[in-house]
């Protein structure tokens, strides 16, 4: 798993990859569950967080209220949004605010936020690019 340059999260994702092969996830259940309830049996999981456990949701799971939360979406809300409601002073979201920017997110996009994460992050993407940066525009 070093191998891969997964630094840190090596552990992380081996023990993921062996819960998920033992057959004790229940992915039919998760996709048929709400998301909140599918959020919380995932990040029973260890090393799944609640990031992680949106992207999987979003991506794997057809959550569409799913909205992965880190450092370059935070900027993109800033920067493109309302500075004033989604204003963070930490590279992360805590666990404890993390659900409450989250509900911030569904209350402005709707229940199909998990495509408006992707819209935005990827036109944020293709600024960058066009202006030659290796950095988003974000700061």
């Amino acid at each position: 798993m070093l191998s891969c340059g997964l630094g840190f999260r090596a552990k992380y994702v081996k023990k993921a990859a062996m819960t998920a092969n033992s057959g004790s996830i229940e992915f039919d259940f998760l996709k048929k569950t709400d998301y909140n309830s599918a959020k919380q049996e995932l990040k029973e999981i260890y090393g799944i967080g609640d990031k992680i456990a949106d992207c999987i949701l979003l991506f794997s799971l057809e959550k569409l209220e799913a909205f992965p939360i880190d450092r370059w979406t935070q900027r993109i809300l800033q920067k493109i949004l309302f500075k004033e409601i989604f204003w963070f002073d930490r590279k992360i979201p805590h666990r404890k605010n993390y659900e409450e920017i989250h509900e911030k997110i569904i209350e402005h996009f709707g229940s199909y936020a998990g495509y408006s994460q992707q819209f935005l992050f990827k036109m944020e993407r293709d600024l960058t690019k066009k202006v030659g940066c290796e950095k988003p525009l974000i700061w």
